[in-house]
């Protein structure tokens, strides 16, 4: 049987202890080619150095004993983890190829040294890959999930057996309720506009795939190209998947544009609940982005209801809320892309 080797890209910023559950879930894992690029978003709360020490063997990540999900990252991996440390430059290059042909590295960390974002983060991976060419598949994985030891068996094979070529999403479970799904590879929105999507139900039709868990050959990714950066959080997934969609789906009409295939438990935006302005400003912003190339009813409806929705959360005494929405729509409206500085 074929092992094609498959680039994993985990993106981290600021959340080292989750990026640390996913990893000891990705290397229990039982697909035999597989390399890790770990890709840090010039995280500001000692990231690097927290991660460099669990892979040196200095400490392991303890989880909790009552967590139904504890032995999809336990026991932990042997250590120490053999690394190799790039910054963004060096790695778009493709990195240190004599280097890397004398040692076979787990994990290749990626310092991009400045937050680039969601999708500029992820290009960085996917450029490194590129430029090293020698990989037959990409999967990126939010570094708040946690994977069985099937999952990229289970997408691989299905990858292998579609003579279309499609792009995979994956069984997305939520990870504090382990048995409910929270989406069945990516997710629908609204009929006539982008707003929050409905929760996917079991085997419906879905309009794009959710960033969670995106897997691509290396021909779909020099078709569809890098991610577009100007959304930096929020929408980037739509925007990259749902326009190939409509294009796949005009092309073959009795066939469905993506593959769904292996599980994954994810936390469920943990990082962006965090900050309510900066949630409410990126969902907004991306929203407006997304719709105006959508369709003009998309883009006045979309527009129409995020300033509803900015009186109504001010009416509502969620001030940082309403002032995200408000600070977003102004921000379009100014062609104001990429991250708020």
């Amino acid at each position: 049987m074929k092992h094609p080797k498959v680039y994993i890209i985990i993106l981290n910023y600021n959340s080292w202890s989750d990026t640390i559950e996913c990893l000891e879930s990705v290397l229990k894992n039982d697909y035999p080619d597989y390399q890790i690029l770990l890709v840090d978003n010039n995280s500001t709360d000692n990231s690097l150095d927290c991660l460099k020490k669990w892979l040196n063997g200095h400490f392991n990540l303890q989880v909790n004993q009552n967590n139904p999900l504890k032995d999809l990252s336990n026991p932990p991996a042997v250590k120490p983890i053999s690394y190799i440390y790039y910054l963004k430059e060096v790695a778009e290059r493709g990195g240190d190829l004599e280097l890397e042909s004398k040692n076979n590295y787990q994990i290749i960390i990626i310092q991009t040294e400045c937050n680039l974002g969601y999708a500029g983060g992820n290009n960085v991976g996917i450029r490194y890959a590129l430029a090293k060419n020698d990989f037959e598949y990409i999967w990126i994985l939010n570094n708040d999930t946690v994977i069985n030891s099937e999952t990229l068996s289970n997408i691989v094979n299905s990858a292998i057996d579609d003579k279309y070529d499609r792009p995979i999403g994956s069984y997305v479970y939520e990870y504090r309720d382990p048995e409910k799904l929270q989406m069945y590879g990516g997710l629908r929105f609204y009929k006539y506009f982008v707003l929050r999507p409905f929760f996917a139900k079991l085997k419906e039709d879905i309009d794009f795939i959710s960033g969670v868990s995106l897997f691509l050959s290396k021909k779909k990714i020099k078709e569809l190209g890098l991610i577009e950066e100007k959304y930096f959080l929020n929408f980037e997934d739509l925007d990259y998947t749902y326009f190939y969609k409509e294009a796949f789906s005009n092309k073959y009409t009795d066939v469905t544009p993506f593959l769904i295939a292996g599980k994954i438990w994810h936390k469920h935006s943990v990082s962006q609940s965090k900050d309510k302005f900066l949630h409410s400003y990126y969902f907004t912003r991306s929203t407006l982005y997304t719709s105006r190339k959508i369709n003009r009813i998309n883009y006045f409806l979309t527009f129409t209801y995020a300033i509803f929705r900015g009186i109504f959360y001010f009416l509502l005494g969620y001030r940082d809320n309403s002032k995200g929405i408000f600070l977003g729509i102004k921000d379009f409206m100014n062609k104001r892309t990429g991250r708020l500085t």
